[in-house]
Parts: structure tokens; C-alpha cells; sequence
């Protein structure tokens, strides 16, 4: 007699138990659904799904699902708590609304009706380094390096094929990095993910070089008298020597510059 109770008892409370987490699951459980709520994905037909998950014994009757204002009820699946929808089109950069109004049989019936948004971006992250220059170059083995990029990417960095520490964009994209212990010539990857996935990747050289620009010519020649008001001044550089900024100095003053820079002049 005492075992049937203690098995009365067990059944019981297993009983409750069941009822109880049934009836949490039914008024607090929430559908589990994708892309999530916010996100960013660089997929044009992304799967898009929701699905009340813990609510095992519950059977989903009618549902009817707008993407983007457009009423896809004809084309989703019906999974048995839950659906799946895939764009027949590519879906367009930019910010995308899902609504969904699903009918439930659980205990009795439930009406879940949910709203979310989330973007697509297929466009890979553009890269500048300084004011969009090709060649890096440092007087010494070191040198401080910034940029921009899409806010929020994360940035892999290889010095002559050695893995760095990963560096990521801030809120405006911009980004800075410091590279030490260079040899004479070097050769820096830069790979880019943006918060979608999408990659860019750019390699540029990084020199020292701790020598002057190597002058060819100079006019008015040095120690030369010039009669006029107005001056001009022509200098060339060897090969293999170029500037990237020029200051001139007239009597320990400095001036004004009209000028046009070629690739050494």
C-alpha cells in the first residue's frame, strides 16, 4: 500500500510539474527567430525563420507572414511550430521589416503575432590608409599607421606574412595600428570584415627610408643672381627619389607654395 501511494505521489508531482512548464512555456516562452532582430547579413536570400522551440506538444494552425509589406504567406513552409521562408528575388541592400501572425493549438489556442527588422549589405568594406597613399615609409623600424574603414570591422593584419594583433574599426571607422621592428622593405595585409562578413583585403609596401630626396638640378642655380620680380623655381630629383610634402624658405621665411609635384619634380 505504501509503494502505490509513494508511486501515486511521484505521478503526481510529475503531473504538476509537466502542467506547470507547460503553462510557463505557453505565457513566457518567446519564438525563436532568424536572421535575428537587428542584424546585419551580407546573404541576398537569407532563411527566414521563426519557431516557437520549447513549446513541445504545440501544433502551429494558420499563419500568414509580410516581408517588407509583401504578403509571402503562399510561399513559406510550415515546419509543426513554426516556418520557413527563402526569397525567390534578391533581397536589396538596406533594412527589411518581417511581420508574422501565427496560430497556435496548445492547451487551448494562442495567437502570436511578432514584428522584427534586419539588413543586408553585400558591399565590401573600402580601405584608406593616410590620405589614400599606396606606399608606406618610416625613417626608422617603426611607424604608426591610420585609416579608415567601415565602422565596426574587424581588421587582420599580416607583416611579411606574421600574423599581428587584430584591430577594429570604430564608431566613425577609423582605426590606427603600430608596426615595429621593419627591415628594409616590408609588405603589409590588410583583411577587412565589415559586421555583415564581407571581406576586402589590400597589400601595400611599408620601406625605411632615412635618406633625403636626392635633388638632380636646381634653377635659379645656387649662388646665381636673378633680375625680375617674379621667380620661379625648378628643381628634379634622381631616380628612385620622390617627396611628399615641400616647405620653401626665402631669407629664413617660409612661403607659399603654387606648385605641381610629378614623380620626381
Amino acid at each position: 500500500m505504501k509503494n502505490k501511494t509513494k508511486i501515486f505521489i511521484v505521478i503526481l508531482i510529475s503531473g504538476i510539474l509537466l502542467v506547470g512548464l507547460a503553462f510557463f512555456v505557453y505565457f513566457y516562452s518567446s519564438l525563436t527567430i532568424f536572421p535575428k532582430n537587428t542584424i546585419i547579413t551580407n546573404q541576398t536570400k537569407p532563411k527566414i525563420v521563426a519557431d516557437w522551440t520549447y513549446a513541445l506538444g504545440a501544433n502551429l494552425k494558420e499563419a500568414n507572414v509580410y516581408v517588407d509589406g509583401r504578403d509571402v504567406t503562399n510561399q513559406i513552409k510550415l515546419t509543426a511550430r513554426g516556418f520557413i521562408y527563402i526569397p525567390a528575388k534578391p533581397l536589396a541592400d538596406g533594412l527589411h521589416h518581417v511581420q508574422a501572425k501565427l496560430k497556435y493549438d496548445f492547451i487551448y489556442n494562442k495567437s502570436v503575432n511578432t514584428k522584427w527588422v534586419f539588413a543586408t549589405d553585400t558591399i565590401a568594406p573600402k580601405i584608406t590608409i593616410g590620405q589614400g597613399v599606396k606606399v608606406l615609409a618610416s625613417q626608422t623600424n617603426s611607424l604608426k599607421v591610420s585609416g579608415v574603414t567601415e565602422p565596426g570591422s574587424k581588421l587582420n593584419l599580416y607583416l611579411n606574412k606574421k600574423k599581428l594583433d587584430m584591430v577594429t574599426s570604430d564608431d566613425d571607422g577609423q582605426f590606427k595600428l603600430a608596426l615595429s621592428q621593419l627591415k628594409k622593405k616590408n609588405f603589409l595585409e590588410i583583411r577587412a570584415f565589415d559586421v555583415a562578413g564581407n571581406k576586402t583585403v589590400i597589400k601595400l609596401p611599408v620601406l625605411i627610408d632615412n635618406l633625403p630626396p636626392n635633388v638632380a638640378f636646381l634653377t635659379p642655380a645656387p649662388g646665381s643672381t636673378v633680375f625680375g620680380k617674379n621667380t620661379g623655381f625648378k628643381f628634379k630629383l634622381k631616380d628612385n627619389s620622390a617627396i611628399n610634402s615641400m616647405k620653401l624658405f626665402i631669407d629664413d621665411k617660409e612661403v607659399s607654395l603654387n606648385h605641381t609635384l610629378g614623380k620626381n619634380d
